[in-house]
């Protein structure tokens, strides 16, 4: 069964501000206890297996692509703070890889932001979904005498940032003040 899904990630905010999931960003808020919030819309029905979800804190490298119809598409590439400067290859890498997809198959992205989160300690193998791509940081810096860093999918941490160890944190499939859940069948 695909779904298409909207959520709502409520987190500490000391501990995770950073709040990340499938697909385009709503918006989010402070909650006034501590706590804050961020919605995600995915437009993409997809199977439940493919929900991916981050909060934590890292460090960030932005840059854009304009796509073949000129619409401009947010790159963010999330690593451990310090390691920012390792991501400057995985985003060139990233931008070419997208204008390749465009050149060979005619086909340009077709979400607002495109994220990779990448870091050092992930248990888990590759994974890939429409808003985020993992892969070993080997492929993120072209320097190997450093430890490998691995990428991983919008819903893995690292033991610093691991869901697990930050508190609470609250995923929904329900709207931002909506009483009916845009998670359809």
């Amino acid at each position: 069964m695909l779904a298409v899904y909207t959520v709502n990630i409520i987190a500490d905010k000391a501990s995770a501000p950073l709040l990340l999931s499938n697909g385009n960003y709503l918006g989010g808020a402070d909650m006034g206890d501590g706590r804050h919030f961020a919605a995600w819309f995915d437009p993409h029905p997809k199977p439940s297996y493919l929900f991916a979800l981050v909060a934590g804190d890292l460090g960030v490298v932005e840059d854009t692509f304009t796509t073949m119809s000129g619409r401009e598409v947010a790159l963010k590439i999330y690593v451990e703070h310090g390691k920012e400067p390792r991501a400057a290859y995985a985003m060139d890498a990233l931008k070419r890889s997208m204008k390749w997809d465009e050149d060979t198959f005619g086909r340009e992205y077709d979400l607002d932001i495109f994220m990779i989160v990448a870091v050092s300690d992930f248990n888990m193998g590759r994974w890939r979904t429409r808003v985020s791509t993992s892969s070993t940081t080997n492929t993120c810096s072209p320097t190997r005498k450093r430890r490998p860093m691995r990428t991983m999918p919008i819903s893995r941490r690292s033991s610093r940032t691991n869901t697990s160890t930050i508190g609470p944190v609250t995923a929904s499939p329900a709207g931002i003040g909506s009483s009916s859940a845009s998670r359809k069948a």
